[in-house]
């Protein structure tokens, strides 16, 4: 006679219905996602594109439905609908892409690079450099983080 195999749920589940299910772990900071009784997918606590990933993939998948996402997490119907879209354009990679087009140098002009540079070297500190030319401090810092100027010294 075979034997009948019990659910092993353990406490601290939460079903997102009848199928899928998650649980957190304290120790190790991490989510788990059960499939039946099954570990399908992990990730870190935090983790926006791994969680983004693998609920796009439950739900194209069949696995879940939006409104099941959206009740259990509490996040917003685009949000979901976005992930959506991007894991049909590009699958899993779509979510670890390296983002492009990010616009540099519309305000720092290379006239504004050499007065911000100067002012940098004459000793002053870069929010007052921002604060003196009448731009943005994040301008000025995120220059000095992708090299386009210097730290004084």
């Amino acid at each position: 006679m075979p034997q009948l195999l019990l659910p092993m749920i353990s406490p601290g589940v939460t079903f997102i219905n009848q199928v899928v299910s998650i649980h957190y772990d304290e120790k190790t900071n991490e989510w788990t996602y059960f499939i039946g009784e099954f570990p399908l997918y992990k990730h870190r606590k935090g983790d926006q594109r791994q969680f983004s990933m693998i609920t796009a993939q439950l739900i194209e998948s069949g696995m879940c439905r939006q409104v099941d996402i959206i009740k259990t997490f509490e996040v917003s119907k685009s949000n979901v609908i976005r992930s959506q879209n991007k894991y049909r354009k590009g699958g899993f990679e779509a979510f670890f892409e390296k983002r492009t087009g990010r616009r540099k140098g519309a305000i720092l002009t290379p006239e504004v690079l050499v007065k911000t540079q100067d002012l940098l070297d004459s000793g002053l500190l870069r929010n007052d450099v921002a604060d003196t030319l009448e731009i943005s401090r994040d301008v000025v810092r995120k220059a000095l983080e992708d090299g386009r100027l210097k730290k004084n010294s």
